[in-house]
């Protein structure tokens, strides 16, 4: 996030063209970056996307863990801070605990504050939007698609839905493409998954 144009100039095979298109896509990611994927790409022990999306939403912005003081003897302030964090469904404290010492370590910290300051700007999704067509239900995607996962996982996310890596008791629908994994499949009939296709999710989203 740091780069510079003039840092590609001399590259093999990276002409103007590229490099004005890597510096761009860079400038995107910075821009529309949300909070909880960047504090899944941390890799923040235990916490998992659909943890990570109920943890933004609670806490809005980087700034509820950035400003507090941990080298305070008075801990109150961060003992509010995270038992609030304590009692969203499915994160609790062995996860809670994960997020602290996290952000307790100066390094880490650092890291996160260097961020911010080349530009980085992570949004959390609003309660407002998580109230979306998809109502804050988990989906899950496997196989070939139309389109990127990527794309398809920010379609789920801009309509109040929330994504999940694998299949779990909580994910309420997983889509399925072409060339679909086995064990997937046997995930979502164990945990009572509906299975859809990619155009099923879309016809969820343009019925509501």
């Amino acid at each position: 996030f740091t780069l510079k144009r003039s840092q590609l100039k001399n590259l093999e095979r990276m002409g103007e063209k590229s490099s004005e298109n890597l510096i761009d896509a860079l400038k995107q990611a910075k821009e529309n970056v949300t909070l909880s994927k960047l504090m899944t790409a941390l890799g923040i022990p235990n916490v998992g996307e659909v943890a990570a999306q109920k943890i933004a939403q609670a806490v809005g912005s980087l700034d509820y863990f950035l400003k507090i003081d941990f080298n305070s003897n008075n801990y109150d302030e961060s003992d509010e801070k995270f038992e609030k964090l304590e009692a969203i469904h499915g994160v609790g404290p062995k996860m809670t605990r994960a997020i602290r010492i996290f952000f307790e370590d100066p390094k880490n910290r650092q890291v996160v504050q260097k961020l911010v300051k080349a530009g980085l700007n992570p949004k959390a999704v609003t309660p407002e939007q998580s109230k979306g067509p998809l109502g804050g239900k988990i989906f899950c995607i496997t196989g070939t698609l139309s389109k990127s996962r990527e794309e398809i996982k920010q379609d789920i996310l801009n309509a109040g839905g929330q994504y999940a890596n694998t299949v779990g008791k909580n994910v309420a629908f997983l889509v399925a493409g072409d060339n679909v994994g086995e064990a997937k499949l046997k995930k979502a009939d164990k945990y009572n998954t509906k299975i859809i296709s990619e155009e099923e999710l879309y016809q969820m989203l343009s019925h509501s």
